[in-house]
């Protein structure tokens, strides 16, 4: 989770510093949001790939470990359903 943390915050970050700076040239404060989140984006996605790829990795573990506390789920309709199916082939 922490990687997730680091990663979320680097971009938060990211676009404070943006906003912060198209403020300064006198965008505008809702242009420059619009544009930082534009370009916060873009910069995230060309600097941050290994960040973001850990992150990834992170949520997936934790879901693995939710999931197999959850144990296996099990889809009542469908398991009538296929009972129903499989009485029906039997006669």
């Amino acid at each position: 989770m922490r990687n997730v943390l680091g990663y979320a915050l680097i971009r938060i970050a990211l676009w404070l510093v943006i906003w912060y700076l198209l403020t300064l040239v006198g965008v505008g404060e809702i242009l420059a949001g619009l544009l930082a989140v534009l370009i916060a984006m873009m910069i995230s996605f060309l600097l941050l790939g290994g960040r973001r790829q850990k992150a990834a990795e992170g949520l997936q573990q934790v879901d693995e470990r939710r999931r197999e506390k959850r144990g296996p789920v099990v889809d009542e309709d469908a398991a009538e359903e296929d009972a129903l199916l499989d009485e029906r082939d039997r006669d």
